[in-house]
């Protein structure tokens, strides 16, 4: 039963980066891809349970399953006070049509959560770490298929259908430029994508002293990153980039300001030399700066707008929400700063957990990342695996903010990343501080 427990979590990883793409989607017609393959790790999950009698938590993962938890019951109470006090046609039809598979899929992850913990904490770090290295596999051929995306537009190397959003959209007046398509490989569109690279930059720097692939690997996933011009992820990895060079603990080596110092001058004299080159061909990123951080763009105002439309209703609506998955009922009647609906998500974890759980749910996630952020900073400098866990938390809080779902295979196998690195030795076994929870009592 072991062995097959960390099959089924190596399983659940490799395949963790294929379920953001609408081609895998269409072969699993009854269930979406990530929940079907979620579905046989849960079963694995209700065996282990069967077989042991048992699961085993660490600290930090009891946090995270009390502000998960705690506000997920709250919020769906909410739901059977709302069908009295909510006279709504449109409330009806979205716990008709989200209502029940959104909380079907919170058991689910949450499930695999503690599967993943009870696995983790039965194995030796050698083992456990090929649970992430099975994600980075994973990310590897997201990264090979991207290349071969890259081949075809530019070079005319026959591809499948990917069915994903290739197209470079607000800028399309500009002549000139060097590419007029972006990386998306199997997922739907580079935002997906760059998520799932920079989990595969920062598993991969974990894995260097392990793993002969993660340096290759570092390569090629950064390439794709560089092509896919998505602005969310690039964001994103400048912050990491600055996180890595300017956070105390993270790196120490002997001159860091004079190589910062130089790194910048060459940066600056490049600049100046190249200017309209490097414009033209970064513009597929530069050229959409523009409207991102204004109210008007429609990721900014779904994600702030949910903090007003949970006061206009009632005071459980404010403090509990409207319900998991309740950002459909969103969407069926809000209306974005340009007269379209919004959409069945604000791409905003925060943002979409505001308008489901209401304050209690923002302030429930708010402090998990808070938790998670100050311990792994308190332990930075105890190892290698403490700053992967560190960049980690970074990266997801990062990345929650513009193309996330908390529900969703990513979110959860990056948690019980986290917490794998944050419990791991460097040559001793996971956990030593591991909280044995008998069946049944995971909140006593």
């Amino acid at each position: 039963m072991k062995k097959i427990g960390s099959l089924g979590m190596c399983f659940f990883a490799f395949l963790t980066p294929f379920t953001a793409s609408s081609l895998l989607n269409e072969l699993t017609p009854v269930l979406p891809f990530g929940t079907a393959v979620s579905s046989l790790v849960f079963v694995l999950y209700i065996f282990s349970i069967a077989y042991y009698g048992k699961i085993y938590l660490t600290k930090e993962s009891k946090t995270v399953l009390l502000t998960t938890l705690i506000p997920l019951v709250l919020s769906t109470s909410v739901v059977l006070f709302n069908l009295f006090i909510l006279d709504d046609l449109e409330y009806f039809v979205y716990i008709d049509d989200k209502f029940w598979t959104r909380l079907v899929n919170y058991v689910l992850y949450i499930s695999i959560f503690i599967f993943g913990n009870s696995v983790m904490s039965r194995n030796d770090a050698s083992q456990n770490l090929k649970i992430a290295n099975a994600y980075l596999m994973g990310i590897c051929v997201l990264a090979g298929i991207g290349i071969w995306q890259f081949l075809n537009f530019y070079f005319g190397v026959p591809i499948f259908d990917l069915q994903a959003r290739t197209h470079i959209h607000g800028v399309d007046s500009i002549s000139g430029l060097f590419f007029n398509k972006r990386l998306t490989s199997l997922t739907s569109e580079p935002s997906y994508l760059a998520s799932f690279l920079i989990d595969g930059l920062i598993v991969a720097w974990a894995l260097i002293p392990k793993s002969r692939l993660a340096k290759t690997s570092m390569v090629a996933i950064s390439f794709v990153l560089i092509f896919s011009f998505s602005s969310g992820g690039y964001v994103n990895a400048i912050i990491l980039a600055m996180i890595i060079f300017f956070v105390p603990g993270m790196f120490k080596f002997r001159h860091k300001s004079k190589v910062g110092l130089s790194a910048a001058v060459m940066a600056s004299v490049s600049l100046f030399a190249w200017k309209d080159k490097i414009v033209v061909f970064f513009y597929p990123f530069i050229g959409r700066l523009g409207n991102l951080m204004t109210l008007e763009y429609g990721r900014v105002y779904s994600s702030i707008m949910p903090l007003v439309w949970i006061t206009e209703k009632s005071a459980l609506n404010l403090f509990f929400g409207f319900g998991p998955g309740s950002y459909k009922y969103a969407s069926l009647i809000k209306q974005g700063s340009r007269g379209q609906y919004v959409n069945e998500t604000s791409n905003n974890v925060f943002g979409d957990i505001t308008f489901e759980m209401g304050i209690i749910g923002l302030i429930a996630i708010s402090f998990m990342f808070i938790y998670l952020f100050r311990t792994a900073y308190s332990q930075i400098g105890y190892s290698r695996y403490r700053k992967v866990a560190f960049l980690l938390i970074n990266h997801l809080a990062i990345s929650s903010m513009y193309r996330a779902d908390f529900v969703s295979p990513r979110f959860w196998l990056v948690l019980i990343l986290i917490v794998l690195f944050l419990n791991l030795e460097e040559s001793e076994e996971f956990c030593k501080h591991v909280i044995q929870v008998d069946e049944g009592s995971i909140l006593k």
